[in-house]
């Protein structure tokens, strides 16, 4: 686990404080890990001016949950697969943002290739790891509208501006390639964006 304290000062000032907390549970051949996580950019300024145009200032205090390379990613939500220009999409884009996440993952893995004692099949030359998981998270900032004990998939209510938890399952495969880059590709099925249905995704990231 890992508690953080970070204060920022200048133009924007406000602390930031951080939990994560992984667990790993080992049934030969398998591992399950879980893992809880909270940002929250505290004293950060909420407001938004421009009705709902993101300004530089909110960019810096923000955090985002459909950033593939951030630590709070949900899979499922990354902002390659959503457009901010449509109407539809936009609910669902806006979301994503706020000064806090809290988020938690859980994956059962199986590793597929890789040496005789970590793989069930001996190819160590791209070590290879099957993952089946369901991510859950929360982005929200002060004076928003939350509801962070409702699972929402009516695309009338996701329409709204209430910020709703969102929840994805699917299965992913993380290669090590020449042990200088973790590339996953994963299919998610993210719940509280129905009209987008399941879909593929990549990023280039080692697990946690």
């Amino acid at each position: 686990y890992r508690f953080e304290v970070a204060p920022s000062v200048g133009t924007v000032s406000y602390v930031t404080g951080r939990a994560d907390y992984r667990r790993y549970f080992f049934f030969n051949p398998v591992t399950f890990a879980v893992r809880g996580l909270h940002v929250g950019n505290y004293g950060a300024r909420d407001d938004r001016p421009n009705g709902s145009q993101r300004s530089i200032t909110r960019s810096f205090t923000e955090e985002y949950l459909g950033y593939p390379y951030q630590q709070g990613f949900i899979r499922g939500y990354s902002f390659n697969s959503t457009d901010p220009q449509d109407p539809e999409s936009q609910a669902v884009f806006d979301r994503l943002f706020g000064t806090r996440i809290a988020m938690a993952s859980a994956e059962v893995r199986l590793p597929f290739l890789g040496n005789e004692q970590l793989g069930l099949i001996n190819f160590s030359y791209v070590p290879t790891e099957l993952v089946l998981f369901a991510d859950a998270g929360l982005a929200w900032s002060a004076g928003d509208d939350v509801d962070p004990f409702s699972f929402v998939t009516d695309e009338n209510k996701l329409e709204a501006t209430t910020h709703y938890p969102v929840f994805s399952t699917g299965a992913a495969a993380r290669f090590n390639l020449l042990g200088q880059l973790i590339i996953e590709a994963y299919y998610a099925y993210p719940f509280q964006r129905p009209d987008k249905g399941g879909h593929f995704g990549l990023r280039f990231t080692p697990g946690w």
